[in-house]
Order: C-alpha cells, then structure tokens, then sequence
C-alpha cells in the first residue's frame, strides 16, 4: 500500500488459535476451533520512506509455526535485508510483538537487525523489567541492556517525519500506537488495543488488558478519531481478514463505515 511516498507491507506469520493459556497453538485453514480459544494471526508491518526501512512488531520469530525464517523470508520478498532495517518500533513486549527481534545461532542469542534502533516506552521497559519472564523476553531485555540500539520513549511523540508513536497504556501500562504519515494520508497501528476489525467500533473490556478500562477508553477514543479523520487506515496485527481497513464517516450519523485496503 502506498501512502504518497510510503510504502507499507503486512508480513503475515501463520494461523494460530489462542485460549487462556495464552500460548499461540498453530492451526491448518479450515480446521475446526477449539472451545473458547481466538484464531488470530501475527502480522508485522514493514514501512519503507526515504531515508527509513522500518519495522513495526516483529512477530514470533523462533516461536513461530515456521520459526525466524519466515519473518526473514517476508522481508526478502520485499527486497529487505535484516541489516537494512533502520528502526524496530515495537508496540509492547509481549513474545508474539517481539519473538523475531532476536535469534539463537550455535547457543548464543543476538539481535536480530544489527543496524536497527529498537524504539520501546519507557514504561513498557520497566514494567518487563520487574515481572518474572522467560525467552524470547528475557535474552531481549538483556541483550538490548548491553547494546546501544536500545531507545527508550517518554509518552507521546514525532519519531521522525513519517511515524508518530502515541502511549496508550491499557493492554500494558507502555503499550504505543504508531501511526505512518504519508503525503496522501496516514495509516494507524494500534498493536493489541484495536488488533482486528471484530474489535473495531465494539464497546467491550478484555481480561487480557492489564488495565481493561484504560483499553476500552482508547478503543473507544480512537475509533472516534478515525471516524473524523476519514480516508485513514488501521493496520490489523491478529485480524484474519481483513488486514487493513480505510474508515469513513457514516454521513447524517456519529457511526462509521470502511473500505477494505489491499497491501
């Protein structure tokens, strides 16, 4: 999809049922679905400008149905090389968000794009830091403690002249929004507060949010806004389909309507 000198791609990573245990199970098409569980994907977004190749989340990685080589093949198809990735901007640190920032060869873990600055809130940092955690967080944390790739955010702000972070807080107390700005308009990843169009314009509070009211108030505040700003894009990390969806205002009404948009 191109955005007036912007191009943004989806970087889909398999099929994946969801229950309380909150592990990713891989799942055929087609099969059928366990009680209670949600099928979801793990989509990263790769966002090309001049002068930036950038990574929004980066999937599972190594805890991926088919491990760190399909994020690498993804990039691959687009012309992408892990070292010409600039930025990693990572929603929150949860292991589906951040599996493929880093990968294991002959024991030893290292980053997985070595030229990259790995943009993280703050609070997000902190928050990781203090709660009990195993791979791929915990070789993360450490591995980005000891490089100098590690750029850590306070609150809402311009990245650069194309991306935009926003804290949200809600699903974790630093997850971010990103939202890519381009000549002819702009798109909105909101990471796991607004992940799929069946959570777009719904008033409901997830368990899974470590502050449900926080979550719901931006779901609720953003979809308002795209409602205003019409013609903009919201990039779906775990929505099956669509991937990505332009939002109208529904004329004579406060409601809305969308397009679906090819990536």
């Amino acid at each position: 999809m191109e955005l007036g000198g912007i191009s943004i791609f989806g970087l889909q990573e398999g099929l994946y049922e969801v229950a309380g245990d909150k592990r990713f199970q891989p799942v055929q098409e087609g099969a059928p679905r366990r009680p209670g569980a949600l099928r979801v994907t793990v989509r990263p977004f790769l966002v090309i400008a001049p002068g930036h190749i950038t990574l929004l989340d980066t999937g599972l990685g190594g805890w991926g149905s088919e491990g760190w080589g399909e994020l690498y093949a993804n990039l691959e198809a687009h012309g992408v090389e892990p070292e010409d990735i600039s930025c990693v901007v990572l929603t929150h640190l949860h292991p589906d968000h951040v599996g493929g920032a880093l990968l294991e060869e002959d024991g030893f873990w290292q980053l997985a794009f070595p030229a990259a600055e790995y943009v993280i809130q703050r609070a997000e940092w902190d928050y990781a830091r203090i709660r009990p955690h195993k791979p791929p967080l915990e070789p993360l944390l450490r591995l980005l403690e000891r490089s100098d790739q590690l750029r850590l955010v306070e609150g809402s702000m311009a990245l650069n002249a194309h991306l935009e972070l926003e804290l949200t807080g809600g699903h974790t107390p630093g997850h971010q929004a990103i939202w890519v700005h381009g000549r002819d308009g702009s798109a909105l990843l909101a990471g796991d507060v607004l992940a799929s169009l069946s959570q777009f314009g719904r008033r409901f509070r997830a368990k899974y949010d470590t502050d449900p009211e926080r979550a719901y108030a931006w779901r609720t505040a953003l979809t308002k806004r795209l409602r205003d700003r019409a013609g903009t894009v919201v990039l779906f990390y775990h929505g099956l389909h669509p991937t990505a969806i332009r939002v109208f205002p529904q004329a004579g009404t406060e409601g809305a309507y969308w397009e679906e948009v090819t990536l």
